[in-house]
């Protein structure tokens, strides 16, 4: 169902265990925090904490998109020049 060609794409490849290493682990900070606070009875003093791993999981994951998006474009740019420079070669040698 859901396959990722490593071999192919494996920015991407990586980007998505990241990605899933961010939610997984924020999740878990975020559930831990929040049955630390109902069995405490405090909720208030653990609202903060949530609040910053809420925040801090959008960033990163919003940084780790662009990076990705970056490489990407990256890629396209150099497929472009080699594609450029492969036609400009073809055009030289017909006389």
């Amino acid at each position: 169902m859901l396959r990722i060609n490593w071999k192919r794409d494996w920015v991407g490849f990586l980007n998505t265990w990241v990605l899933i290493g961010i939610g997984a682990g924020s999740l878990i900070a975020v559930l831990i925090l929040f049955i630390i606070g109902l069995c405490a009875g405090d909720w208030e003093t653990y609202f903060l904490p949530i609040k910053i791993i809420i925040i801090g999981w959008y960033v990163i994951s919003m940084l780790a998109v662009l990076i990705r998006i970056g490489v990407y474009r990256i890629g396209v740019l150099r497929e472009r020049e080699r594609l450029k420079k492969l036609e400009n070669q073809k055009t030289k040698e017909i006389p």
